[in-house]
């Protein structure tokens, strides 16, 4: 790994938008099921506090807390499935559907991230949201960096930070992109959020591999 090449959001979101095209089925299907699987307790949690509201509003309440994490947790564990089919995908590397079901090598040290990343960011937005933001951009690259250097929870938040240094304004400018493509996927019918995600988890990856100096895919 070299130093850090240089990118643009505009290159990261065509980078995503050309690799979907290529193999829409797959890339598209395993982004939705990882999205299903950890927003699916949250449905059935939110069904639950609405049917128990009247009769134990409490018990519901609890129920929801319980299912929301869980489905933390389930999605914690795709996270680190997800992340090595966008690098494979993203590096130009082989790679299959069933690649987001090997997250359980990864599993610890993302929960961990995500609890820690959670709660500084968190902070972070009760301190006048500026530095919430830049937590947020500074470790967006957490993930990555588990999976491609197999890093424990805290040395990947710190690698995240070091390789994002610099680069802050480029990832947010990029965030801006992301949310600019959400929204007119929501305007599409909400169809178009289908290759909206995709194409910007895949920018995301292609980000990371340009800041660490590793190829990507042509």
């Amino acid at each position: 790994m070299g130093g850090p090449t240089s990118w643009g959001a505009g290159d990261a979101a065509s980078f995503g938008w050309e690799r979907v095209k290529r193999d829409p089925a797959v890339i598209i299907g395993a982004v939705a099921v990882v999205g299903l699987a950890a927003g699916f307790p949250n449905v059935i949690g939110g069904g639950l506090q609405a049917a128990l509201a009247s009769d134990a509003p409490a018990a519901g309440s609890a129920i929801q807390v319980l299912m929301q994490l869980f489905g933390f947790v389930v999605g914690s564990y795709f996270a680190g499935g997800l992340s090595n089919l966008l690098l494979k995908v993203a590096r130009g590397q082989p790679y299959a559907f069933n690649d987001i079901l090997g997250g359980g090598r990864w599993f610890m040290s993302i929960l961990g991230a995500q609890i820690l990343t959670s709660l500084a960011i968190g902070v972070g937005m009760v301190l006048l949201i500026v530095p919430g933001v830049i937590l947020a951009l500074g470790l967006s690259m957490t993930n990555m960096c588990i999976v491609d250097k197999n890093l424990g929870a805290v040395d990947a938040m710190k690698e995240s930070w070091r390789i994002t240094t610099g680069h802050k304004g480029g990832i947010f400018v990029y965030g801006l992109l992301v949310f600019a493509l959400v929204v007119a996927g929501m305007l599409a019918c909400c169809v178009g959020t289908l290759v909206a995600g995709p194409i910007a988890a895949l920018g995301y990856a292609y980000i990371y591999l340009r800041l660490t100096g590793q190829p990507t895919a042509s």
